[in-house]
């Protein structure tokens, strides 16, 4: 009966525990952290991000897209959802794009690539101010009237000759870009149009069809800029054009959308618009009902978050409670809970919805079993790594990826599991083969990660998702277009492996054959005496040795010939500094070309160069070369002035050195001496060099038929001929053949750029040497000049220019030229040359798109209509060859060279041009050559041109050669045939058949179809202007090739010999060892894939990934598709590291976006030592116990995502779902190194997450987020402010109001939290959100209700606590711009020079100091188009800018144009050079006064406060105007008694460190206190540290704190630099210009303008009236990186003093946080530190229990110390003039490089470091009472301390909180004062918001309406047809 009673009573047991637990789940919400990051821009529109993504792909495909939408109905923009109007952009796109090509714009929209493109053309639109939706700027002048764009359209000139039209010349009013989008074909019309809108509205289509049809027609350049209009709203004559353009670029700046958006919705749309035409106010108003951007801001992805763990050995947390906010997207995060473990609880829950409660307990039951982490014994953690990956590779190929996400991810979860799980032996064997395979040949250890992408190398430390995404684009091209082109998939891998860099790299260089009896050498390092101590074996090079030492080895392997006349002045600093090598036995073969007056009737009397010739023979045979150089270098130095050398110069030289010689003898005509002068014009001659035309070598013409190149002096108009002086070519310099820059060949320069090239040409010796093919035994100069780059001599001058010996020297043309043509002729004497830049210079080089494939419609007639990519594939498949073969086809045997001329047969330039094309490939063989006819004018004779396609077309490919060769041999026999004298049949060629030429020449004579498109292809594809000529070769675009420019049969063997050279060798070779496949190759197939192959970036190797197996640890997930191409991904990871948590998400995402191979080696660690994945070097080891390791998320979606109705979800977040919510987090962003991210909202302390101390979850709420019935709201600071203005004025106007009062501006004492929000259905909710006028959050949050039509807000802005959500938001604030700038004379970095960026509104937004290290600067910029600048002030007045690299400056611009365009680096190279009169001045001089002031004195210095205050007066005028009833002497008091405030403070604007101006240094000394904290407790310390200074001085202190770690509720917004107090204590202010103007000029009553948040340091600083100033520099990416979060924040106190500072502040203290000041700073900054560049406070020594801890008396730092102090860095004083000028900060930094790569040295950077550097950078020993800390020092020393700080103490461990209240006895005192300054601020606060509604509540009452929602009702119904 018991036992009965027990079984009927158990299912009872077990429903009321289901119930109990059931309950309890419901009452506790599972907690998480989640965490996003937006940019600071807000959303753009998809449509204009498809646009950039397809111009990217083909600009072809960006046109026809504009096309597409402009003709879509309903327009674009109408479409709703977000949703619908993303899948109508879509079908827009999938006509064009492949289906995988698709996919990857799907990820590219997800991660917004292309938002800051869209955002910088913007910007330049707001920077143009352009206030319309859709406007042009049509030659400088703005409209966004259609009908007076077409008026003006009508008075641009006709298009002039294309020929004519240079298209590198600037237009006139208008920059134009490389970004830039041209209409097709238009590009070199001389008027601009530049088009600004958005695609997809109506307007911007009827623009856009205009401009189209003036595009095609040749009369404007046609360039489209998106524009996305935010206005809504009224331009009313020129008063109102005014108000918006003032307003846009003055109060809002690049945000000035929200200002209008005030205006428009509050104001102008109300009843002031109705005012303002009852009082019949005279202009003509314009309604613009546009669409307004997406109020959402971007959400960003492709970034890692951390979770990791914190040692809890020293308790640091703040006790303070932080009440939570409600959070509107906690239903978004339960969707997300959903899946745990696998388990898809959502989706049970549809299937099985009666186990509803069922399934949440088992739910329940995974999350309490899971987040359990338990630690782990030593031993069970050696194989975590191999157990991971047996589990793996246990589970479902599918899933494998997934799961080990997971485990990486969350591995102090998963490892307590994975250690139950048994390996194999074989998993074990096959990892230890694979990884000796990958040591061997990849150099990859365990634990490395690696991924290869078709082969290609990614490190994942270093790559971001959008650098991979663009490679991945650019293998999907070529695999595209291979695949169409007819490459087989197993042709498709091999070609691929081909490394083709040396064909696209610009670095490539090429070398002339210096194996000459020309060159004379002097020295020869083999066999001199003087190199004799030197090693001869070339293993030496395989030493390591210091960077830029050059080694001692007695081989010739570095060449240096130097090809000059010695008697110009040109000469003398290279054959001096040669001199100086010899010398200094520098490992230099030194050789010399006298490039000398080669004419032998020409003496040594009477040339210079000739004399300087003769007397080094003489003195060579005297004694040695040497002597030769020497006697050289003495007549320089004999000669004083800057002179060429004479005779008379040479002959007194001779005669003192050589008095035993007779001078007639040596110099005359008939002198032994004169040798060499022949055989330097014939080195010359075969090689020739390609210069600039320069005036200094070119003099005029003399009509006997000679024309001298010396300068320029006109003579008669009679016929003149070509002379060439060989001095002209030089002087020239070569190393091992490679011609150096002409830029390096002057006295500054030319060391520098002898040694560069011997530090780039070693590594080839090196590896040569390292892999046995250059051994000892062979001669060194023959092995240099045998490999590929060098190419071979040839004739400087074609056959048939033939040169005769002319009066002095010169050769003469047999050719007669009329002056002009001479005059042509001179200037193009640098272009005959056979090292033909044309052919090796690979910059700016141009290749055909050949990817097409033939159209199905294969008529000509629609040739004009097709894609630049269908007309170059129709063109392949009808193009005619001439070859040396019998029969049309390849039989068998492709060609791999194909020659396309482009010319006009009826032109003897083109007639040569083909002529040596086809001389070239008879001696080939490997060649074919096909004609592109190009007719310089459309009517006329074009037999010449038809005869030729007519032979191509009927006879066989070597008769047509041998047929058109004679024909184009004879000009006469051209001539004749092209006028109609004579016929084909009229030249008899043996062996050629004519029969059927005669016919189809008579039908192309009618049908000019093939001409026509001859013709359209030029001009469209090629841009080719009518005539022009040009080689494509393989589809890579030569020319147009200028008037007058030879291309020759030796060019045309150059160039075959240059692309054997990079590609035809390496392709014949893969084609040979394939043999016969099942496809052919043709010769088409081949030129094609060149075309897309050697195109292609080619900056990274490619390897073949071995591996002696796959069975048992390599993941094999196949393609989708096998049919369509395939990427081939290769991953090798360790399952447990850094790299499987970054490489699994990645993988995933590409899995699911490309149809692509993936392959994943797990490379396991056979035993750990340690736990895997364990980051913090705090977390210590107990003997049997290991640490957890960090949890991490990488965010990336493969598309974006839809919620609701279709609305854009919020976006991507980093989610940690069940996570252990008793351990202690700290969190960390890992972002691409450009990105400067800040946490800008977060309640809780980011640095200390403890899930326990949360309600619910740590929540990262987004900004800017649209949902389901929820829409944030936001506003601006600086509109509300000026609302408060106009709003009182409209009081005025509708009440017509004649007092004063009435009139006068709204008194407030703060501004409100927010007055605006747009007005939404009853019933909803939204968040409240304040900004400033950058849009950044303020960090606080809170509830909003709309009840009807009516905006209200309660009284308080606390959140409720009953879900208390812990808020953590970040944002990108800037993307780097970084960038090395060097001195061009010297190559020394210029130290403490300052350059700015901004833009043409405001020249100086942002700054920075260049370092000595690298010469590196660093500038935060955001996109758009920005000018790079020297400051004004000492840098700009002592340098100039004289050269930059990656600038995107428009040609003859004289400004330094920088476009931020991408999420990517951009990095900038600068030169500078003193001005003349500057030479000997020092940028960092401490004597020089202005030095003070600098850079960050002249902003204060620079007339803005003039123009702003008229600006402003302009700005308001109008508006006053309308008042007109109000006090007329009232409004002018206002005016007179307003200005000597508003200039006063203006003049206190801010440099962009926030300096003060230059008169408030002078009156006295700041104390200037830096300091950096982190979390929430160290800010809490920080706040009492400063009220501790302040209590202790009467100086005036400013405060400078690190910005990067600071929590969003203690910092200042950076961007409006509030540090200021009108009528505080010290009188200064430095808000930001226009809203400090605003506030002091308009209201009396407002101290300083703040944003409400919860921001603690504006209030403060009012309080007790002090400055502060946020400092913010990223870790440099050269520089060692730091992973721990600690030791990033010791790095930044020390690594970058020197540039964090601006040069205006003197001292510089730094005091740690947790410090309690008890004396007066001043006199640390009065201390004198005798030459030292900072002093510290060494350890006390007096606490004697200590001693043990005392390391500094042992081992390492007792001798390195040697018996000097070890010092404290909890402060210190720095001197930062000293500290600049002896560059200690770059000496630091040096020494931290060097010592970090150990990760146990530098144990305490901060401290360590200058300790260790101690006697090289000397450090100050301040007074021991300077410091006082109870762990290192006594009692009795305490009651002398003037800093009291707060150490930690090794034996008690106590917590810094209770350590402060015992230690500090004032420590209480100063926490309770400052928390009654907080309650105060939250209570006026309060006051604030209820005294703003109250107002606004009263207004509306006054007009008797509420605002609606629509602003369009708002109009009467006879004003509202004015909307569109």
């Amino acid at each position: 009966m018991h036992y009965l009673s027990l079984k009927m009573w158990w299912p009872l047991s077990l429903v009321a525990l289901n119930a109990v637990v059931i309950l309890a789940t419901k009452q506790q919400r599972t907690k998480s952290v989640t965490t996003l990051i937006d940019a600071q821009w807000e959303a753009t529109p998809v449509v204009l991000e498809v646009a950039e993504f397809l111009a990217d792909e083909n600009p072809d495909y960006l046109w026809s897209f504009v096309d597409s939408v402009s003709h879509l109905e309903p327009p674009l923009v109408e479409t709703s959802p977000d949703k619908a109007r993303y899948e109508r952009v879509l079908a827009a796109v999938s006509g064009v794009l492949t289906s995988t090509q698709l996919s990857v714009l799907k990820l590219a929209l997800s991660l917004h690539i292309y938002s800051p493109k869209v955002e910088m053309y913007a910007q330049m639109a707001r920077e143009r101010g352009v206030l319309c939706p859709v406007a042009v700027d049509l030659a400088g002048r703005l409209t966004c009237d259609l009908t007076e764009l077409k008026s003006l359209l009508t008075q641009v000139p006709p298009p002039r000759c294309l020929s004519q039209t240079p298209t590198n010349q600037p237009r006139a009013g208008v920059k134009l870009y490389e970004l830039d989008h041209h209409y097709p074909g238009s590009e070199n019309a001389s008027t601009v149009a530049v088009l600004y809108g958005e695609l997809g509205t109506p307007e911007l289509a009827l623009f856009h069809e205009l401009l189209k049809i003036h595009a095609a027609a040749g009369t404007v350049d046609y360039v489209l800029r998106h524009h996305v209009k935010v206005l809504a709203g009224i331009l009313c004559g020129d008063h109102s054009y005014r108000l918006f353009k003032v307003l846009a670029g003055i109060l809002c700046g690049d945000h000035s959308y929200r200002l209008f958006k005030v205006l428009a919705w509050d104001i102008v749309w109300g009843s002031f618009l109705q005012t303002l035409q009852d009082l019949a106010v005279d202009c003509e108003t314009i309604v613009a009902c546009v669409q307004e951007r997406p109020q959402r801001k971007v959400r960003l992805s492709g970034y890692g978050v951390e979770l990791q763990i914190k040692s809890t050995e020293y308790k640091a947390q703040d006790d303070t409670q932080v009440k939570g906010e409600e959070s509107s997207d906690s239903s978004d995060q339960d969707d997300d809970e959903q899946e745990v473990q696998g388990f898809n609880f959502n989706r049970l829950g549809s299937l099985y919805p009666d186990l509803k409660e069922d399934l949440e307990v088992f739910r329940q039951h995974l999350l309490d079993s899971s987040s359990d982490m338990a630690p782990l014994k030593v031993w069970q953690v050696q194989e975590l790594s191999l157990q991971a990956a047996e589990r793996i590779m246990s589970a479902p190929r599918e899933e494998a990826l997934k799961l080990m996400t997971t485990i990486a991810q969350n591995f102090p979860l998963q490892a307590k599991s994975l250690v139950r799980t048994p390996v194999s032996e074989a998993l074990k064997k096959e990892v230890k083969l694979n990884q000796d395979m990958f040591s061997s040949s990849l150099n990859l250890q365990p634990t490395d990660t690696a991924l290869f992408i078709n082969g290609m190398f990614f490190d994942l430390d270093v790559v971001d998702m959008i650098s991979l995404l663009d490679v991945v684009r650019q293998e999907l091209r070529v695999l595209e277009g291979l695949y169409k082109i007819g490459i087989s998939e197993s042709r498709m891998s091999s070609i691929l492996a081909l490394d083709f860099s040396g064909g696209s790299s610009s670095n490539q260089e090429y070398a002339i054959d210096i194996r000459d009896s020309a060159v004379m050498w002097v020295n020869d390092i083999e066999h001199d005496k003087q190199y004799r101590r030197w090693s001869d074996s070339l293993m030496e090079l395989l030493r390591p040795t210091f960077p830029g030492m050059l080694r001692s080895i007695r081989r010739n392997l570095y060449h240096l010939v130097i090809i000059a006349d010695p008697a110009k002045l040109e000469a003398r600093p290279l054959l001096k500094l040669a001199e100086s090598f010899y010398v200094h036995t520098a490992p230099l073969r030194l050789g010399l070309v006298f490039a000398v007056n080669p004419d032998e009737t020409v003496s040594g009397l009477e040339d210079p160069g000739v004399a300087m010739l003769n007397a080094f023979n003489y003195a060579s045979e005297q004694k040695d070369a040497y002597s030769g150089l020497a006697f050289i270098t003495d007549v320089y130095a004999a000669v004083k002035e800057d002179r060429d050398i004479t005779v008379e110069d040479v002959r007194t030289q001779l005669k003192s050195k050589y008095p035993q010689g007779n001078v007639e003898e040596i110099l005359g005509e008939d002198s032994e001496y004169n040798t060499g002068r022949k055989l330097a014009k014939d080195f010359l001659e075969r090689s020739g060099f390609r210069r600039h035309p320069q005036v200094s070598c070119i003099w005029g013409f003399e009509c006997e038929g000679y024309i001298q190149l010396v300068g320029v002096r006109a003579t008669s108009s009679c016929g003149c001929e070509g002379y060439i002086q060989l001095w002209c070519l030089a002087p020239q310099v070569l190393l091992n053949g490679v011609p150096l820059s002409d830029k390096s060949l002057t006295s500054d320069e030319f060391e520098e750029a002898v040694l560069t090239e011997i530090m780039s040409q070693t590594p080839t010796f090196q590896k040569a040497v390292y892999k046995g093919e250059f051994s000892d035994s062979d001669d060194s100069l023959d092995f240099i000049m045998n490999q590929a780059n060098v190419m071979p001599r040839s004739d400087t001058l074609a056959p048939s220019m033939q040169l005769s010996l002319g009066r002095g020297g010169g050769y003469k043309f047999s050719l007669s030229l009329s002056t002009k043509r001479a005059r042509q002729l001179i200037q193009l004497v640098p272009l005959l040359s056979r090292l033909n830049d044309r052919v090796l210079n690979q910059d700016n080089q141009h290749y055909l798109d050949m990817s097409g494939a033939l159209p199905t419609d294969t008529k000509t007639d629609n040739f004009p209509s097709l894609s630049t990519r269908d007309k170059t594939a129709m063109l392949v498949g009808h193009m005619r060859y001439f070859s040396t073969r019998r029969q049309h086809g390849d039989n068998g045997h492709p060609v791999i060279l194909t020659h396309w001329i482009v010319g006009d047969m009826d032109s003897s330039e083109g007639r040569h041009l083909l002529h040596h094309a086809l001389e070239q490939m008879l001696s080939s063989g490997s060649v074919r050559v096909g004609l592109l006819v190009n007719p310089l004018h459309n009517s006329g004779s074009r037999l010449l041109n038809q005869l030729v396609l007519a032979a191509l077309e009927t006879l066989p490919p070597n008769q047509a050669r041998h047929y058109i060769s004679t024909i184009l041999a004879s000009d006469t026999l051209s001539q004749a045939i092209g006028s109609g004298e004579k016929d084909p049949q009229d030249v008899i060629v043996q062996g050629v058949d004519l029969s059927n030429l005669t016919l189809v020449w008579q039908q192309f004579k009618s049908d000019f179809t093939t001409l026509n498109t001859h013709q359209t292809y030029s001009r469209t594809v090629l841009n080719l202007s009518p005539g022009a000529r040009a080689v494509v070769t393989n589809g890579r675009v030569l020319g147009p090739l200028d008037a007058g420019e030879r291309f020759t049969t030796d060019d045309f063997s150059l160039l075959e010999r240059f692309n054997m050279n990079n590609y035809g060798d390496k392709l014949l070779a893969l084609l040979k060892k394939q043999g016969d496949d099942d496809d052919v190759v043709t010769s088409d197939i081949l030129m094609q894939t060149v075309a897309l192959l050697v195109s292609r970036t080619q900056s990274r190797s490619r390897f073949e990934i071995p591996f002696k197996g796959e069975e048992y640890s390599v993941v094999n997930l196949p393609p989708r598709n096998p049919s369509e191409p395939i990427l081939d991904l290769v991953a090798v990871v360790d399952p447990v590291s850094r790299g499987a948590q970054k490489v699994g998400p990645i993988l995933s995402v590409l899995q699911e976006v490309l149809n692509c191979n993936i392959r994943l080696f797990l490379n396991c660690v056979e035993k750990h030592s340690d736990m895997p994945l364990k980051r913090s070097a705090t977390m210590q080891l107990t003997p049997s116990l290991v640490s957890s390791p960090s949890f991490y998320r990488f965010v990336v979606e493969p598309e974006l995502q839809f919620v609701g109705e279709g609305h854009h979800s919020p976006g991507p977040v980093a989610r940690f779902t069940n996570m252990p919510e008793s351990t202690l987090f700290t969190q960390n962003m890992h972002v691409p190194e450009n990105w400067l991210v800040e946490s800008v909202r977060s309640l809780y302390d980011l640095d200390n997450i403890r899930l326990e101390d949360v309600d619910s979850g740590v929540h990262s709420k987004p900004s800017g987020r649209l949902g389901t019935g929820q829409v944030p709201q936001r506003s601006n600071s600086s509109a509300r402010l000026l609302l408060l203005v106009l709003l009182k004025l409209t009081r005025c106007v509708a009440s017509l109001a004649v007092d004063d009062v009435a009139c006068s501006i709204l008194p407030l004492r703060r501004p409100p939290a927010d007055l605006v929000q747009e007005t939404r259905p009853a019933g909803s909710s939204v968040r409240v959100e304040s900004r400033d006028p950058t849009g950044r959050r303020d960090g606080t949050g809170g509830m909003a209700d709309h009840r009807g039509n009516h905006v209200e807000a309660s009284a308080t802005l606390q959140s409720s606590s009953s879900s208390s959500m812990f808020l953590s938001e970040f944002e990108l604030e800037y993307l780097l711009l970084e960038g090395h700038c060097f001195e061009a004379s010297m190559g020394n970095p210029p130290r403490g020079l300052q350059i700015t960026l901004g833009t043409e509104l405001e020249p100086v937004k942002v700054d920075t100091i260049v370092m000595a290290n690298l010469g590196y600067f660093q500038l935060k910029a955001n996109p758009g188009a920005w000018t790079l600048r020297l400051r004004q002030g000492r840098s700009a007045e002592i340098f100039d800018i004289v050269s930059q690299e990656g600038t995107d400056t428009p040609t003859n611009s004289s400004d330094i144009k920088v476009l931020v365009s991408s999420f990517k680096s951009h990095v900038l190279k600068l030169k500078v050079s003193k001005k003349p009169d500057k030479m000997h001045m020092d940028l960092l001089s401490e004597d020089d006064s202005a030095a003070a002031a600098g850079l960050w004195g002249s902003i204060t210095s620079f007339p803005y406060h003039v123009w702003e205050q008229r600006a402003l007066e302009r700005l308001l005028q109008p508006i006053m105007a309308v008042c007109s009833k109000c006090s007329h002497a009232h409004y002018m008091h206002s005016r007179q008694q307003t200005t000597k405030k508003t200039l006063h403070y203006v003049s206190c604007v801010p440099s962009t460190f926030g300096g003060s101006s230059k008169e408030e240094d002078d009156k006295e000394q700041k104390i200037n206190i830096f300091s950096v904290a982190s979390g929430h407790l160290y800010e809490r310390f920080l706040r009492i540290m400063m009220l501790s200074v302040l209590k202790h001085t009467n100086t005036p202190v400013k405060f400078w704190f690190l910005k990067n770690y600071l929590s969003p509720t203690l910092k200042v917004m950076l961007h409006w630099r509030k540090h200021c107090l009108v009528s505080g204590r010290h009188g200064n202010c430095s808000g930001r210009l226009t809203v400090g103007m605003i506030t002091a000029r308009y209201s009396d009553q407002i101290d300083c303008w703040h944003d409400y948040c919860s921001d603690y340091l504006p209030h403060m600083a009012q309080e007790y009236g002090f400055e502060y100033e946020l400092v913010q520099y990223k870790w440099p990416r050269w520089l060692h990186q730091q992973r721990e979060k600690q030791r990033i924040i010791w790095g930044y106190k020390i690594l970058f003093l020197d540039v964090l500072f601006p040069l205006d502040v003197k001292k510089i203290i730094f005091v740690d946080a947790d410090q309690v000041v008890r004396a007066d700073m001043k006199e640390l900054v009065d201390l004198d530190l005798g030459g030292a560049p900072y002093g510290y406070t060494p350890f006390c020594e007096s606490r004697t229990e200590m001693e043990g801890f005392r390391f500094w008396k042992t081992g390492y730092w007792r001798n390195h110390l040697q018996g000097r102090r070890y010092h404290i860095s909890a402060l210190y004083v720095v001197d930062l003039r000293r500290f600049r000028r002896i560059a200690a900060g770059d000496r630091l930094r040096g020494q931290y490089q060097a010592l970090s790569q150990d990760p146990n040295s530098l144990s305490n950077l901060d401290q360590d470091l200058p300790n260790n550097m101690i006697h090289q950078v000397a450090i100050k020993s301040l007074p021991q009472e300077w410091l006082w800390c109870e762990t290192w020092c006594d009692n009795d020393s305490k009651r002398l301390a003037k800093t009291i700080d707060l150490c930690n103490n090794p034996l008690t461990k106590e917590a810094k909180l209770t350590a402060a209240m015992r230690i500090v006895e004032e420590w209480k005192d100063y926490d309770a004062e400052l928390k009654r300054i907080q309650k105060k601020m939250d209570d006026s606060q309060a006051e604030d918001i209820g005294e703003v509604h109250q107002h606004t509540h009263t207004i509306e009452q006054k007009h008797g309406h509420v605002m609606s929602s629509n602003p369009i009702t708002r109009f009467p119904p006879h004003r509202r047809e004015l909307f569109c």
